[in-house]
């Protein structure tokens, strides 16, 4: 479920739009995937990085392997293209293999990475960006 603070209302692409956050879900099952994008969190400090920002990505375990993840991304990058953005980040933690595997796949590549310290643990994450249309590109190949 998805608590709106602000009315939605219909973009061009036919998502729903809560104040700039692009949001793309598609569900057979209640909670079995979704998507969250948006503009960039702190575009004044890296004017020349990524405009955009995708947030979260999740498909139920049961569902890995069905194109799932790919439908979803590519339906985000192409929300993100239609609203004017150009470019996209994202942050995957370091031992998630399969979800940078699957990232690299669809035209991601590594820009850097952070490690932090939570509750006495390290913790690293790995920064990936890609141009939007290169994203767009390779979902459409893969489908």
């Amino acid at each position: 479920m998805v608590r709106r603070r602000v009315a939605p209302r219909r973009d061009p692409g036919g998502g729903r739009e809560r104040g700039k956050r692009l949001l793309s879900r598609r569900r057979r099952r209640r909670g079995s995937r979704f998507a969250n994008a948006g503009p960039a969190r702190d575009l004044s400090s890296d004017p020349d990085g990524p405009d955009a920002f995708f947030s979260r990505l999740y498909v139920h375990p049961d569902h890995w392997g069905d194109g799932i993840g790919t439908e979803l991304t590519a339906t985000v990058a192409e929300r993100l293209a239609a609203a004017g953005h150009e470019r996209v980040w994202l942050e995957v933690f370091e031992e998630n293999e399969r979800g940078r595997s699957f990232y690299e796949s669809v035209g991601f590549e590594r820009i850097g990475s952070v490690t932090e310290t939570f509750g006495g643990q390290e913790v690293t994450t790995v920064h990936l960006s890609a141009p939007i249309a290169r994203v767009v590109d390779a979902t459409r190949a893969v489908e």
